[in-house]
């Protein structure tokens, strides 16, 4: 049993909310049941009751589409450390998108081969299972939940004021995966062109995830935006000149656009 996996099971059922219902999702019926009996052992020797335990399903792909669990892990190989990596067989992408997209709306979505540091550094060709994290990290963080200044944490604040001052839009969103993102545009009625992105380590059920600084950088870029990544060390070393260091980075790229159009 991989301890990534089992960590977010126990995590999910120990929450101080009360018990969460939680779907682990394997490509087959095969590493279905292989995964199924292992977590009821598992929960069993852990002593969760019989109540507890029900909580916990364990789906194949293509039966997993339509889940209302709570937290949703999906398995993009059959047995983790056991079979090591999986290649997908052909036609396996459109039974499993599906239940990415359903897990990640529950904003509580672990892709996992065997270990938290093959999730970090999960950036397999498509064809293989790994690449399913890939291209679930695809889409450009553009969304989130749009905050008020005043949610901020006090240097994030401090950093958009300054910004602003600089003469630069900024909306700030708390997106769950990648924690604090602030989308700036060169100036009022004009498009954002530029997402800033913190260094802070991002944690969901203790699995680090630093796609925000692996994956969705390049995969913004390739999206046209202009990413700067911003270090909190830089902040409070020098707030001033970080913030002129993003000003001249998104003016800049505000004239080659203007010079391309």
């Amino acid at each position: 049993m991989p301890q990534a996996v089992w960590e977010l099971v126990r995590g999910a059922l120990a929450q101080p909310s009360g018990t969460q219902s939680v779907l682990v999702t394997p490509p087959t019926d095969a590493e279905a049941t292989w995964w199924r009996q292992r977590l009821d052992r598992h929960l069993e020797g852990d002593h969760y009751t019989a109540a507890v335990r029900g909580n916990v399903t364990v789906l194949p792909w293509r039966r997993a589409v339509r889940t209302t669990a709570d937290v949703v892990v999906v398995l993009a190989d059959g047995h983790g450390e056991l079979l090591g990596e999986v290649v997908a067989a052909p036609g396996t992408d459109r039974l499993v998108l599906p239940v990415l997209r359903r897990a990640r709306r529950a904003l509580d979505l672990v892709v996992t081969r065997s270990s938290e540091d093959e999730l970090r550094a999960a950036r397999s060709v498509p064809d293989t299972a790994g690449g399913l994290l890939t291209r679930w990290f695809d889409a450009p963080p553009v969304g989130g939940r749009a905050v008020a200044d005043a949610d901020l944490p006090p240097l994030h604040a401090r950093f958009v004021r300054r910004l602003r001052a600089e003469g630069l839009v900024v909306r700030p969103v708390h997106h769950a995966l990648l924690g604090w993102v602030l989308h700036v545009a060169p100036g009022p009625r004009r498009p954002e062109i530029t997402t800033i992105l913190f260094d802070e380590p991002v944690t969901r059920r203790d699995v680090e995830v630093d796609a925000h600084v692996r994956v969705w950088p390049e995969q913004l870029r390739r999206a046209g935006w202009l990413v700067e990544q911003v270090s909190s060390l830089d902040l409070h070393r020098d707030l001033g000149r970080e913030a002129m260091r993003v000003r001249n980075g998104v003016l800049r790229a505000a004239a080659q656009q203007s010079g391309r159009a």
